[in-house]
């Protein structure tokens, strides 16, 4: 009997160790949500890295942030013998954090990098302080090997470890553009828009030619200002342009509020320390949700020469929001051409967004969702009987901006079709009482080309076993309409038990125009209480075009044309700056058709 006791807690105890190792890894691969393309694992076995470019076809170069190696994969295989090998102070966010790739008019393929140095000493009378620096520097590439390297900016950081940024890109001016954080400091600066604030070249966007020499300035033509390309920034780790405008875009983090994507013009400032997000800080070093900012005067313009604007998207709650890419490219197909993709640290999310018609806006249509997203009680009904939903139709969540900035959960379903046949999505079924009256709220938009939107409620017939249509809360709506709210009265026919919502968008008067339709706070007013009939919408997947990515770091388009990810193993961290425990197993994924 002991023996048997024995055997089955080492059992136990062995099933318990099987389960901790491999579970966490049951259906931790990524995914994306379009049917038509697949996600495939290009390379693993990286330690810690956040920024990749093409060296060309099949060529890859990785930075490694903690370890400060610079490494070549050629088609999939890491090569041996790194790049470059830095001694970098990688504590907390400092390390190797950024990196870009440019060929000059001689033809010279440029390699930048972005890192933290230790040891670096200043002098100043007859005291010498060693502090930290981050450095840009240039190197050139020849012969599959990383020489000549040139020091083209640095930034002294002697407080915090934390908001050194790094990103890169190459601009269509052939101009590089490098985001550094405001370092965390405490110092009142003049570009973290404190009126009498100092410069010391942080908390924004510069913009150098590739000899280190400044092209135009927008705020001054005096150094380190004349560098700024935008300024007030907290911290980023996105950046990329249009291909179409030519205009830069950004993500930016928030502290426990607050991430953004933002249209950066020449001379944007984005508003911190004053403000992120919509939110005012409620403390002077911007850690803390305070009220709404609506006090542009506080901001620091240079003379006109520096404007704030909104942010084109927020997160209330950050995601930790990482990189932003254009698709320069129709490989996943035409209807994701120039689109934007942006992905987060927190969860592994990768999202997609259409812009409006001059390219200035986030559309609140986003991507197509063709089946199910997990945790999601939103049905479309079976291909066979609405094929117009299934192949025509974009149903999805999106966070909408009211116009007094306050978000809420929306749901947006939008087609192009000019035919009568419409979307039809399931709500949550509700219990009643048969000849009891109840009231129904809603709240519709409508743009101008939707004809025939409509709620219809569905009652369960307990005798005939069978779902039956009872009433039409909002019966063939036409557009364009502003939101607008519906209240209906529902009296419950005898031999009814439960109730369920169903949605139908309606269709495009207009061939060639979509029609979409929002709808909001759809539910049961049952004792002065508002009872939601789509609960579990979740606004975190309003806009998910993939998931499973584990912390996304950077994110590219290949010379093949397809998405390429990079990124580390899980997501159980929510800080960017708390490394993952399996650093040493990020990896690379290509995004493609099927």
């Amino acid at each position: 009997m002991k023996i048997h006791i024995i055997y089955y807690f080492v059992l136990i105890f062995t099933i318990s160790l099987l389960l901790y190792k491999y579970l966490p890894s049951i259906g931790a691969e990524p995914v994306v949500y379009d049917k038509t393309l697949g996600v495939e694992k290009i390379v693993g076995g990286l330690n810690y890295p956040v920024s990749m470019s093409f060296l060309g076809p099949n060529d890859i170069m990785v930075i490694e942030k903690d370890s400060g190696i610079v490494k070549r994969i050629v088609n999939g295989q890491v090569i041996d013998k790194p790049l470059l090998n830095i001694s970098v102070d990688n504590r907390m966010e400092r390390g190797l954090t950024g990196s870009a790739i440019a060929h000059n008019s001689s033809g010279n393929t440029y390699v930048f990098l972005y890192f933290s140095k230790n040891n670096v000493t200043l002098t100043g009378g007859e005291a010498t302080t060693n502090i930290t620096e981050n450095d840009l520097f240039r190197y050139e590439f020849i012969d599959g090997k990383l020489a000549n390297p040139k020091l083209l900016y640095k930034v002294p950081t002697q407080e915090a470890r934390i908001h050194n940024s790094g990103k890169m890109v190459i601009g269509p001016d052939n101009s590089l553009y490098l985001m550094v954080g405001d370092l965390f400091s405490s110092k009142p600066k003049l570009t973290g828009n404190f009126p009498n604030g100092s410069i010391d070249g942080s908390g924004g966007i510069i913009r150098l030619n590739f000899d280190a020499r400044p092209v135009k300035g927008i705020l001054s033509d005096t150094y380190p200002l004349n560098l700024y390309y935008a300024y007030g920034i907290r911290n980023g780790f996105g950046m990329d342009f249009d291909p179409i405008t030519g205009n830069l875009w950004d993500t930016e983090n928030g502290p426990n509020y607050g991430d953004e994507i933002n249209l950066v013009q020449p001379g944007f400032n984005s508003g911190w320390k004053k403000v992120q997000g919509i939110w005012q800080p409620y403390r002077e070093w911007g850690e803390g949700k305070g009220k709404l900012f609506v006090n542009n005067s506080q901001l620091v313009t240079f003379n006109g020469k520096g404007q704030y604007s909104n942010p084109e998207y927020i997160w209330e709650k950050p995601v930790a929001v990482t990189p932003i890419k254009f698709l320069n490219s129709t490989n996943l197909g035409k209807n994701y051409a120039s689109d934007m993709f942006v992905g987060d640290y927190n969860n592994g999310n990768l999202y997609h967004f259409d812009l409006n018609d001059n390219r200035t806006k986030l559309l609140d249509k986003h991507a197509v969702i063709n089946k199910k997203i997990p945790n999601e009680d939103i049905l479309i009904y079976n291909e066979e009987d609405y094929p117009a939903c299934i192949k025509e139709f974009a149903c999805s969540i999106v966070l909408y901006n009211f116009s007094n900035a306050i978000s809420q959960k929306v749901l947006n379903i939008s087609t192009s079709l000019t035919s009568g046949s419409g979307s039809k999505i399931e709500g949550k079924e509700y219990e009643v009482i048969p000849k009891k009256v109840y009231n129904m709220t809603s709240s519709m938009k409508l743009n101008n080309h939707v004809t025939q939107s409509n709620i219809t409620i569905e009652g369960y017939n307990n005798k005939t076993s069978s779902w039956e249509r009872i009433s039409d809360c909002i019966n063939n709506m036409y557009g364009p309409m502003e939101w607008t709210k519906f209240d209906c009265t529902l009296q419950i026919p005898d031999e009814i038990s439960k109730i369920r919502p169903l949605i139908n968008g309606g269709y495009s008067n207009e061939t060639g125009k979509e029609a979409v339709s929002y709808l909001s706070n759809i539910g049961i007013i049952n004792q002065n209480e508002f009872v939601d009939l789509f609960p579990d919408i979740n606004y975190s997947d309003y806009i998910i075009f993939g998931k499973g990515f584990g912390h996304i770091t950077d994110m590219q388009m290949g010379p093949d044309g397809d998405l390429y990810v990079l990124a580390l193993p899980g997501a159980e961290d929510t800080e960017r700056s708390i490394p993952n425990k399996k650093i040493n197993e990020g990896a690379i994924y290509r995004i493609a058709k099927n």
